[in-house]
């Protein structure tokens, strides 16, 4: 039997019937869709890689707690420059007014202190020595918690110091009278207080 497409004696190539060709299309389309391709599956599958499915619940609830944590931080950030506002505000008025109401009283007393020095100098300069370098201190205590913050320990020492000089201290080694005292004690009560709310 012999073959269409081999023949030993022949000199050229075999010629191939049109039926013959139409088998050999056939055939290679029947293999074209039956069997896998494997550049087209590699595609197929880099495609899938590279597609985001649906989300899995936990991505959805760390994507809306992120975007809460973006909201909340925003909105931190704006009521940190309205603080922020506020608070010169509150600075200005208080520069106004004379500064911060704990320094303000605790001034008064240091500038009354002086006042009534001067007005008495029958009483002699060592004699205010003490109340007015407690009335620095109170100045700079008064300054120190306000600025920095912290307790108002210095501020009622000095204060301390003060009433004791004008109760026991004045009365014992002068016997004059001096009017701005009362106002000087009723300063350092409202330092006192102020002192207080200052460090709360």
């Amino acid at each position: 039997m012999s073959s269409p497409f081999f023949n030993p004696g022949a000199t050229g190539p075999a010629e191939v019937s049109d039926a013959q060709a139409a088998a050999a299309r056939a055939e290679l389309e029947h293999q074209a869709a039956t069997v896998p391709n494997p550049a087209e599956q590699a595609g197929q599958v880099a495609q899938q890689m590279t597609d985001r499915g649906p989300a899995l619940p936990a991505e959805a609830e760390y994507d809306g707690l992120m975007a809460m944590l973006k909201k909340q931080a925003e909105q931190i950030e704006a009521l940190t420059g309205r603080v922020g506002t506020l608070q010169k505000a509150a600075e200005d008025r208080n520069v106004a007014d004379g500064g911060p109401p704990v320094i303000r009283y605790a001034q008064a007393v240091a500038d009354r202190l002086a006042a009534t020095a001067a007005a008495h100098p029958d009483l002699g300069k060592a004699h205010f020595a003490e109340p007015i370098a407690a009335a620095e201190e109170l100045v700079s205590g008064a300054t120190d918690l306000h600025r920095n913050g912290g307790g108002s320990g210095p501020v009622w020492t000095a204060a301390d110091r003060l009433e004791r000089w004008l109760t026991r201290t004045h009365p014992r080694t002068s016997g004059k009278h001096v009017e701005t005292f009362a106002a000087v004690a009723d300063d350092l009560e409202s330092v006192r207080d102020e002192a207080l709310k200052a460090a709360a």
